[in-house]
């Protein structure tokens, strides 16, 4: 691994449709946790205290995509239709992932902003079922 990451490299694919006109600023492809805490603990008020497990697979994706992007008419719609996309996420990178949900909905969606040139948006889904694996 030499710890160079290629953007080239990532594919992210919407109900069979390649995104394409993804930004190359930094940071313009994300995966968090919704809930990042794998337990969560708990005192009473006489010192006695619990663990709970957490098992929230919810992960927040955000893109970020360039303004003339075909696909920011292809998610508009989706959210404006509350429809849901088959998300698959591959990165043949050093230190890459593979990720898959089922039910990736749009959960918000970018201001409209013109100029003189095309700004960039920030899409940002919810996948509530994702499930993911980092490659080495």
């Amino acid at each position: 691994m030499n710890g160079i990451w290629d953007p080239k490299k990532l594919n992210v694919n919407c109900s069979g449709r390649d995104v394409s006109g993804m930004s190359q600023a930094d940071g313009f492809f994300k995966i968090e946790p919704v809930t990042k805490e794998y337990i969560l603990s708990q005192v009473g008020i006489k010192g006695d205290w619990n663990i709970s497990e957490i098992y929230d697979g919810r992960v927040k994706l955000s893109i970020v995509l360039m303004g003339d992007s075909p696909e920011n008419e292809l998610f508009f719609a989706m959210g404006e239709g509350r429809l849901p996309c088959v998300f698959t996420i591959k990165d043949k990178s050093d230190g890459g992932m593979l990720g898959f949900s089922a039910q990736g909905r749009v959960w918000e969606r970018p201001n409209i902003e013109k100029g003189k040139e095309y700004k960039d948006k920030t899409w940002v889904f919810l996948l509530p079922d994702y499930k993911g694996v980092l490659t080495a």
